[in-house]
This record gives structure tokens, C-alpha cells and sequence, in this order.
């Protein structure tokens, strides 16, 4: 997990702007950490997407179209989407979006 991860969970805008400003990787993977409890696969638009974090998912979706569109395709080890794990997490109106 990345440093743009845990900003993107918390929702802290500030902190997801300096990261990808300094060249964070908004595609970055986390680790497979199931013995921790936490799922591998995931990008830090899963993990804002579960939190509801949506000054985060804007943030992380307005870098490019490109990135953008790998994002929003991308399955977690468990192939979710980020739609569908903020569905999951009860975050309809952002899976909707």
C-alpha cells in the first residue's frame, strides 16, 4: 500500500494533490495482505471508493483520461471494480457516477 492509498481512504485532499503532484502512481497496486485482513489488488480508487472518499476519487480521476479509464477497469483481487466495491460498501450514489 502507498502513501497515495492511505490519503485516498481518508479522503485528505490536500495530501492526494501533493502525492501525485510529487509523481505518485495513481494505478499503484496494493499488496496481497489477506493475513492483515485486507484485500491485494487495489488501487487507491478502490480503497476511496469503499470510504466514500469523494473529493479523493475526484481527485484521482481528473489526472488524465488514460489513467482515468485504467482505473475505473481495474479488478481487485477479489475483481471487484471501484463502482463496485463503493456499491458493496453501501456508496451507491458513487458507484452510480
Amino acid at each position: 500500500m502507498t502513501a497515495l492509498h492511505l490519503a485516498a481512504a481518508q479522503n485528505n485532499e490536500q495530501l492526494c494533490l501533493a502525492l501525485i503532484d510529487a509523481g505518485a502512481d495513481v494505478c499503484a497496486m496494493s499488496a496481497n495482505t489477506e493475513a492483515a485482513g485486507e484485500l491485494g489488488g487495489q488501487l487507491p480508487l478502490h480503497l476511496a471508493a469503499v470510504r466514500g472518499s469523494e473529493a479523493a476519487i475526484d481527485i484521482l480521476l481528473a489526472v488524465g483520461t488514460r489513467a482515468a479509464d485504467a482505473q475505473l477497469t481495474t479488478l481487485d483481487s477479489e475483481e471487484w471494480l471501484p463502482a463496485g466495491a463503493a456499491w458493496l460498501a453501501g456508496h451507491t450514489e458513487l458507484a452510480a457516477r
